[in-house]
């Protein structure tokens, strides 16, 4: 729980909307069990049944994007899986606003209604996987965290600019 935004309250506690940009290249990857490597939640709780949460593991040669989804079953968790090359280097931004919009590598791939409620802030973001003996090593390079949703254009001009 000691990170930058829970440490950091008073700066950070009017974000609601933001966005995040990271380029990442798996390493190592060990097990076929889904591998957290991204989340995000603005709820204090962090973890997957949180009202604001966003998870992206990879399992297999997919990238699953996981959130809360009330009108999903069973346990409220929606789940998209995505398949992509693990052995190039990949840009992932994700902008959360009224929506969860996620691009990979300059496109949209995802894009679903997010949940918010009271007065939540950007709490939580982990790149990367926590847990010793987790099963993924990967390079991270060029992360931004923006305190405000980039537009669809700036995610494709910064992908062109920087692959």
């Amino acid at each position: 729980r000691e990170n930058l935004f829970f440490n950091y309250k008073s700066e950070y506690r009017k974000i609601k909307d933001y966005s995040i940009s990271f380029w990442f290249k798996i390493r190592d990857r060990t097990g076929e069990d889904p591998n957290i490597f991204y989340c995000s939640t603005n709820d204090t709780t962090i973890h997957f049944l949180g009202p604001d949460f966003l998870g992206i593991a990879l399992r297999n040669d997919s990238l699953v994007i996981a959130h809360p989804d009330r009108n999903s079953i069973p346990g409220f968790i929606k789940f998209k899986s995505i398949t992509f090359s693990k052995t190039d280097w990949n840009h992932v931004v994700v902008i959360c606003n009224s929506n969860y919009n996620v691009y990979l590598n300059g496109s949209l791939i995802y894009s679903a209604s997010r949940i918010t409620s009271g007065n939540q802030y950007l709490n939580f973001v982990q790149i990367g996987n926590a847990y010793l003996n987790a099963g993924i090593y990967m390079y991270v390079d060029e992360l931004m965290v923006y305190n405000h949703p980039i537009s669809s254009i700036d995610v494709t001009n910064y992908y062109n600019a920087t692959k």
